[in-house]
């Protein structure tokens, strides 16, 4: 029955995607509030939680506003997610939901998605748009209720994106994303061996970077697989400089292989980098290799570090004083790390695959950065250089993508 006959809640509308809307198209009218709520008074669902349900329902000769008139509608705001939803789809997405708690739908046409979420009780959930088409950005107007009006947000998000979404009791939502002509630069995940020699017996620190071009990044998830070929006996998520290791889940999963991390709550960061530090055990460190890395449920570019495996004690302090690290090695959007241990003042070279001195820059490390340097080297072209630090005894080579 639909809203014609009954004024259903949100405990009856999440059932039926289960149920009746398992198999294909079929008949549920939803009725929609008018401004002064002449009809229907008693509707415990609100605008938004209708607006959702047009997406997730698929029923291409229902009927809107079943009881209403055009001039009931005198805020053009109220019905104008109507003017842009189609009849038919060419793709559609059960993206999460339980029966009789919430659903979230998102569902294509053309170049256009549109995305639903509806719930029967108070609830906030982290929606990752990774359906979306990894090459472009897209334009996102997100519908909502608030105090019985339709209010709408727009914004930019990418397949890389994470956005958390609120609703309360009987409520909803719907989003219109629209394909963009900007394209987007997938982030690149770096993991880099904090020591760059290591004992037969120890244990790897993987200090991760996570770099977009974007003006902010999220993180909602991160997914390793490692080449099963690599004998991984544990992992742990050791430190994260970007937000607390205790609000981050560490799944385990069935194949030894396989490492994830899912964030209880959406963290943010306006300087586009994360970085946290793994600990990795195995017996035979010398075959690490990461197959392929997904952040927020989308596959991105990786690069890794081994360190060289020793047999003498004495190298596990070897960096303390004699070495430095870069990171990434591989470089996309022109930013250059540089960490090392002593505190002084250094010169740093940089010279290309012709031995041609191409930057000299002095640092000095005493200036309160920690060990820490950030360098621009976008006017660099591709290629293969060598960076070396008066006074270590070791040159470290990168690649400018």
């Amino acid at each position: 029955r639909g809203n014609e006959y009954v004024t259903n809640t949100a405990a009856h509308t999440t059932i039926l995607p289960f149920s009746r809307f398992m198999i294909g198209a079929a008949d549920y009218t939803f009725c929609y509030k008018d401004p002064d709520n002449t009809f229907l008074p008693s509707m415990p669902v609100t605008k938004g939680h209708q607006l959702a349900i047009s997406v997730a329902f698929f029923s291409p000769v229902q009927s809107i506003m079943w009881y209403g008139l055009p001039e009931y509608y005198t805020d053009s705001i109220d019905v104008e997610f109507f003017k842009f939803l189609p009849t038919t789809w060419n793709d559609s997405r059960f993206l999460d939901g339980r029966i009789g708690k919430y659903v979230v739908f998102a569902r294509r046409y053309d170049e256009k998605w549109f995305w639903s979420f509806y719930t029967s009780e108070k609830r906030s959930l982290i929606q990752e748009y990774n359906f979306l088409d990894k090459e472009y950005l897209y334009r996102r107007i997100c519908y909502f209720d608030e105090n019985g009006k339709i209010k709408k947000t727009i914004d930019t998000v990418s397949s890389y994106s994470a956005v958390l979404v609120s609703a309360e009791k009987n409520d909803g939502c719907a989003c219109i994303l629209s394909k963009t002509d900007n394209t987007e630069t997938p982030p690149v995940i770096s993991f880099h061996s904090v020591r760059d020699t290591i004992s037969i017996d120890d244990s790897v620190v993987y200090r991760v970077t996570i770099q977009s071009h974007s003006k902010f990044l999220c993180f909602s998830s991160l997914k390793i697989f490692f080449s099963e070929k690599f004998p991984l006996l544990s992992i742990k998520l050791m430190h994260s400089d970007s937000f607390n290791v205790e609000d981050v889940k560490e799944v385990k999963e069935n194949e030894s292989y396989i490492y994830t991390l899912i964030s209880d709550s959406l963290k943010c960061t306006t300087d586009s980098v994360f970085s946290l530090t793994l600990c990795v055990k195995s017996d035979c460190i010398s075959n690490f290799a990461i197959d392929s890395v997904y952040l927020n449920g989308n596959k991105v570019r990786h690069d890794y570090t081994v360190p060289y495996v020793s047999n003498a004690n004495f190298v596990k302090n070897r960096w303390d004083n004699n070495t430095f690290r870069v990171y990434p090695t591989i470089i996309f959007n022109g930013i250059l790390n540089l960490e090392f241990k002593n505190s002084s003042e250094y010169v740093i070279s940089i010279y290309d695959n012709t031995g041609n001195k191409v930057l000299s820059k002095t640092i000095n490390n005493a200036s309160g950065k920690n060990g820490k340097e950030t360098i621009n080297i976008s006017f660099l072209k591709k290629g293969l250089y060598l960076i070396k630090i008066d006074g270590y005894p070791v040159c470290k080579k990168f690649i400018v993508q």
